[in-house]
């Protein structure tokens, strides 16, 4: 993404209809730039009683690999993709985008073939949360590759009235 503001803000209506009109949404996330992007990982969402739920496939990755980090209604999840476990692991020249290490066969070993279906690579992706959730209380914890994160509800805020003064 640029670092340039092309807009400054939004209309409240958009956001509105974002958050609440299903038809709207789907014309809006169908468009070309935004499902191409995204797929990975897979998620899960649903809301309860406790608040807003999200559920990250991770196969291959620990909780020392995943990051959950906030900023301000923003809910950023990245990952470091694992090396694969051995001694004798080198990265091959030019080969910087994928995060495998080249495994280097044994002598006595020349048969067999290498399938590699478990996705680990580096990723970062941001959700925007609805401001009804209060995102200075979220939980996180991942078990057997499996992340779930939890944003409990915001209670209720005051709208503050601000003083308009006379030139």
């Amino acid at each position: 993404m640029k670092d340039t503001l092309n807009r400054i803000s939004i209309p409240g209506r958009v956001v509105d209809l974002l958050w609440a009109d299903d038809e709207f949404f789907r014309d809006v996330s169908s468009h070309k730039k935004i499902t191409s992007a995204g797929k990975f990982p897979r998620c899960d969402q649903w809301c309860d009683e406790t608040g807003f739920h999200m559920a990250f496939a991770l196969a291959g990755y620990s909780p020392k690999d995943v990051t959950v980090d906030i900023k301000n209604n923003e809910l950023f999840i990245s990952g470091i993709g694992s090396k694969l476990e051995g001694s004798n692991d080198q990265v091959a020249a030019g080969d910087e985008e994928d995060d495998y290490p080249l495994k280097v066969p044994k002598i006595g070993v020349q048969q067999g073939m290498i399938v590699r279906g478990i996705a680990r690579r580096n990723f970062k992706t941001k959700y925007f949360i609805n401001p009804s959730f209060d995102l200075k209380k979220v939980q996180a914890s991942m078990e057997n590759g499996l992340l779930e994160v939890l944003v409990p509800k915001k209670e209720e805020e005051e709208m503050i009235s601000i003083d308009i003064r006379e030139r």
